[in-house]
């Protein structure tokens, strides 16, 4: 990807994040505000769910190439038993594990890389 055309959404008021949410051909985003704002705007992104159960907080029902999940193996939800180890939960989804989805999503939309 060309690192010019990465914008970080996490510091702008959410007018301007929808904004360059709507312009984006995909996004990369843990489940927040501006991850719902690409579902409802359509726009393909890949979903990093480590501390929420997206059965609970969606996406649900989004077709395959609106959405690409990569859920932690261990989250609090599943073994609530190492909250109290307080692990980084997203440290289980490796750089390797969002870029396959990316490239999958990628190539389901006939986007450039």
């Amino acid at each position: 990807l060309n690192p010019a055309r990465v914008a970080h959404t996490y510091d702008r008021p959410i007018r301007d994040n929808a904004y360059l949410i709507g312009q984006a051909q995909m996004m990369v985003s843990s489940d927040s505000g501006p991850m719902h704002i690409a579902f409802a705007l359509k726009i393909p992104t890949v979903a990093l769910f480590a501390v929420t159960d997206p059965r609970q907080s969606g996406p649900c029902e989004l077709a395959d190439r609106i959405c690409y999940l990569i859920e932690a193996p261990i989250t609090p939800y599943t073994h609530p038993e190492s909250a109290k180890d307080n692990p980084d939960y997203f440290a289980q989804i490796s750089d390797a594990m969002v870029w396959e989805k990316v490239q999958e999503a990628l190539s389901a939309t006939g986007t450039k890389k």
